[in-house]
């Protein structure tokens, strides 16, 4: 039986700060490399037969963490990367709702009406 593992990064410096984020990198904080340690942990008697992330430096990094110990490279998938944010990308969710009011009502109900 195949089994898939889909796993979101640690929590972010961004994330914290509530900034919209995309394919900008944030560093993972304190917590969000405790989180990706939990799992490790939680995960290290798994074998898996790949490791896949997006090349994003907050998803390797929790990869990197996660992977621990085993001798595995892990392959990146751009496809995997999140969506580029365009002019939003980076500012505090607050700023984004009062600056572009009808992207923002379009990007949390009708992504497919979003264009930055």
């Amino acid at each position: 039986m195949l089994e898939i593992y889909f796993i979101r990064h640690g929590q972010t410096e961004w994330n914290t700060q509530g900034m919209m984020q995309g394919r900008n990198n944030s560093p993972l904080t304190t917590e969000g490399k405790e989180q990706a340690k939990k799992l490790s942990k939680y995960l290290e008697n798994e074998v898996f037969t790949a490791l896949l992330s997006s090349p994003l430096g907050r998803a390797m990094e929790t990869a990197e963490i996660i992977k621990g110990n085993r001798d595995q490279s892990i392959d990146t998938i751009d496809e995997f990367q999140e969506i580029a944010m365009g002019k939003v990308e980076g500012i505090p969710r607050s700023e984004f709702e009062i600056t572009y009011p009808e992207e923002f009502f379009n990007f949390w109900n009708d992504a497919s009406k979003y264009n930055p």
